[in-house]
């Protein structure tokens, strides 16, 4: 017997049940997760709810941004009610040097009594002279027979604007003039006295800029020729101003130069730190003691101060006769 014949390829044996068909791979994760419904529910949620996280910031911060501009405007509209800068100014005494003072008037009966009770040590003289008007000065002198006054004078500058105030210049400008006074003395006590430093004006010049003090304390470059002060907000800066005159007597302001949002404008500031108070005063040229009217006497070596006049207006025993 033959044996039957084969099939074909691809044709079912005759008779048979037809074979079943490969089975189809499912479909991959990302096309069945790309058809589903709850996925596209799911990211639709996130995009809205970044969206929304995104849009709460941007406004948050907009409004942030609102509330700190109209902060910034309410602060500069607030500083604006005063000047760029604030002074403030004292006098520069204390611990640097030994003053002397002068008298426009001389002492009553009674003052004199009180000040021949007084000890040349402590602070018992510095509020006696200031009790009776006198001006506190301290020598200077040229050659032996030119002597002034230095007014000493700690000048601090505050900024007072958002940004920073640049200070471009300080100088002296004289109100009035007049001869110094030969009425009184007071001699201070002297236990040698250190230099401040700080910056010069020279009242007697025609220039009147603060200048640096050079080697010999006396008036050298510009103070702001190589130098650039800005001050921040409440940022301060403290001056120690030696003011000198060795002729005249003067009445006189300080004139601070400044530039503040791009604009110049100037700050007055007299004795009191304002631009309207008692100007500062230097008596300008010291005499010789035997020209005054009327001499005092409290220096160290003595326990109690010494009254003049004497034959020739001062303590005899001290100064000859």
């Amino acid at each position: 017997m033959s044996d039957p014949s084969p099939v074909p390829p691809g044709d079912d044996p005759p008779g048979g049940d037809p074979s079943p068909p490969p089975s189809v791979p499912p479909a991959p994760f990302i096309r069945r997760l790309w058809k589903s419904k709850t996925f596209w529910v799911l990211v639709c949620t996130a995009v809205i709810s970044a969206l929304t996280v995104g849009l709460t910031l941007l406004l948050a911060q907009e409004q942030g941004a609102g509330e700190q501009e109209g902060a910034d405007q309410a602060r500069r509209k607030e500083l604006a009610k005063k000047p760029p800068v604030l002074s403030r100014v004292s006098e520069d005494w204390e611990g640097a040097v030994d003053p002397d003072w002068v008298l426009d008037q001389p002492l009553s009966p009674s003052a004199e009594r009180k000040l021949a009770n007084l000890s040349p040590h402590g602070e018992d003289l510095r509020d006696f002279a200031k009790s009776v008007g006198a001006i506190e000065v301290v020598q200077t002198c040229e050659t032996a027979d030119r002597c002034g006054s230095r007014t000493l004078v700690r000048l601090t500058l505050t900024g007072h604007r958002m940004d920073a105030v640049e200070v471009t210049d300080i100088r002296g400008k004289i109100l009035s003039t007049k001869p110094s006074t030969r009425e009184g003395f007071i001699l201070g006590p002297h236990g040698g006295a250190a230099d401040v430093e700080g910056g010069v004006i020279d009242l007697d010049s025609d220039d009147r800029r603060l200048r640096k003090a050079d080697q010999d304390g006396k008036a050298g470059m510009p103070y702001f020729a190589r130098r650039q002060v800005d001050l921040k907000t409440d940022e301060r800066l403290t001056f120690h101003i030696e003011v000198t005159s060795l002729t005249w007597d003067y009445q006189w302001e300080l004139v601070v130069s400044l530039i503040s949002e791009g604009k110049e404008s100037k700050l007055i500031v007299r004795s009191d730190g304002t631009p309207t108070g008692k100007p500062f005063r230097n008596p300008g040229r010291i005499h010789k003691k035997r020209s005054y009217r009327h001499f005092y006497e409290c220096e160290v070596s003595a326990p109690t101060c010494r009254i003049g006049p004497g034959k020739y207006g001062y303590p005899d025993e001290l100064w000859g006769g």
